[in-house]
């Protein structure tokens, strides 16, 4: 069982080493932003493309509704009083 606990205990250790050097790194700094970011870019744009679809839904059927409505009775024409 000690075994475990040991290739356990070492690899914590080895983690703890590797991100304590990434904290001072400044390399490839552009990629991990990039990589952090991505998925926000990708979120907002599909997000703006499901608000416009849900746009252009609305006014499709607003259009209907008008379109139906002009069939079923014509449009009144406003009395001017004379």
């Amino acid at each position: 069982m000690s075994g475990i606990a040991e290739i356990l205990n070492r690899a914590a250790k080895n983690c703890a080493r590797k991100i304590a050097r990434l904290k001072t790194d400044k390399r490839a700094n552009v990629a991990m932003m990039f990589a952090l970011m991505a998925p926000v870019l990708v979120g907002g744009l599909g997000m703006g493309m499901e608000s416009a679809y849900w746009y252009v839904d609305q006014r499709q059927m607003q259009n209907a509704w008008m379109r139906r409505r002009s069939l079923r009775r014509p449009m009144e024409r406003p009395t001017t009083p004379s």
